[in-house]
């Protein structure tokens, strides 16, 4: 799993950089659009696991190329797999080329308000008409969290935040 470890410390590194020269925090080539990338990718393995685990004996079968549009530009995404072909994402299904309207966003907003997960489920089912399994929901927020948690952990440079003309520049402190 050593190959899956994120490098907080270059990413960090490399978005003051692309502040301090006025560049954009989301878009195509934004700075938060590779940390985007890599919480949909944990989403879309917590569906997966929680799949598996529910429809055994079934397992994952590899992962497979999509690009996807988003709110963020396009996004390069590992779509996992499972033997018998009967996992669907609620995040992305089949054949979808877009990802809907932050749908693994709506979750955690709702879960970060105190909702339970049968009560996001039929929140959901009532609002967007998407079926997503209190299993699935499970997974979704513990990868997401353990992701979150992680950066969250970081060891933070000191920096001090100036701003100038209404754009903010981040320079280390002495």
């Amino acid at each position: 799993m050593e190959k899956d470890k994120f490098d907080w410390a270059s990413f960090e590194t490399d978005a003051i950089e692309r502040l301090n020269r006025g560049e954009e925090l989301t878009g195509e080539d934004g700075i938060l659009t590779p940390l985007i990338q890599r919480l949909l990718q944990a989403s879309l393995d917590g569906e997966m696991q929680a799949h598996v685990e529910t429809n055994r004996p079934n397992r994952r079968n590899g992962k497979k190329g999509k690009t996807v549009k988003s709110s963020q530009g396009l996004l390069r995404i590992d779509m996992p797999r499972d033997r018998d072909g009967s996992f669907n994402s609620g995040l992305l299904p089949k054949r979808s080329t877009s990802l809907g309207e932050g749908l693994d966003n709506k979750i955690l907003a709702l879960y970060g308000l105190g909702m339970s997960y049968s009560d996001i489920r039929s929140h959901l089912a009532e609002m967007y008409g998407v079926d997503v399994s209190e299993a699935a929901l499970t997974a979704i927020t513990d990868k997401v969290l353990g992701e979150l948690s992680e950066w969250q952990s970081r060891q933070l440079p000191r920096v001090v935040s100036v701003c100038m003309a209404g754009r903010v520049a981040l320079q280390s402190a002495p």
